[in-house]
């Protein structure tokens, strides 16, 4: 069975839809292509999806999501056997990047949408605290990670009193880096690690450094 059609989306962009279902030695493979093009012809953006198969509807080839960015490079995140999954990127693998965002101000509350992000105190001239979102809100495997680039005091404080897990403290409320000529190049990486605690990993400097940690 296959189906391809066009569907208006208004003014010169369309949305062509193309499915093909096709049976081979017991294996249902789905092949699903959505693009959106210009009259001229001309791609906007083309998403692919491939079931139980990339390469030539094989059954026996790695699952593969494929995206095409404007400039038309094309991305792949693609299943492995044995090691999860890969990102291919013009078909040589490659890694995400890292979201690095600097925040200036007193304060900063940090989202659940920021999740994965590393933030740093760059051009901030005083001190600045970040805050976590609730505890329970926030999915296993969650982090976020922050970086000291100025002298003023950096701190992490838990959205929920007593679930941060520090050094010999497994209900901390905060972790600050506020010593003098010890917080540039502080590293803490905040990782949500049960339903009830958020573990704390402080990378240290080449020499050692200090951190200040409260419990309520």
């Amino acid at each position: 069975m296959s189906t391809n059609g066009k569907i208006p989306l208004g003014g010169d962009i369309a949305l062509n839809v193309g499915i093909e279902n096709l049976q081979r030695n017991q294996y249902d493979i789905v092949y699903l292509r959505i693009y959106c093009v210009s009259r001229n012809k001309e791609v906007y953006m083309a998403t692919e999806f491939i079931a139980n198969g990339a390469s030539g509807f094989n059954p026996d080839v790695d699952t593969a999501l494929q995206l095409t960015d404007s400039e038309e490079n094309i991305f792949k995140l693609k299943a492995l056997t044995d090691s999860g999954f890969e990102i291919l990127r013009n078909g040589v693998r490659t890694a995400p990047f890292i979201r690095v965002v600097a925040k200036t101000g007193a304060t900063y509350t940090v989202l659940d949408t920021d999740h994965g992000t590393l933030f740093t105190n760059e051009g901030n001239s005083g001190n600045i605290n970040f805050t976590l979102p609730a505890t329970a809100d926030l999915p296993t495997g969650w982090f976020v990670e922050f970086f000291s680039v100025a002298a003023g005091t950096l701190t992490v404080t838990a959205g929920t009193a007593d679930t941060l897990v520090v050094f010999n403290d497994a209900s901390a409320d905060s972790i600050a880096f506020s010593t003098t000529s010890e917080i540039i190049g502080a590293h803490i990486k905040v990782v949500k690690l049960t339903t009830s605690l958020i573990g704390v990993f402080v990378g240290l400097g080449a020499e050692t450094q200090t951190p200040t940690i409260v419990t309520a």
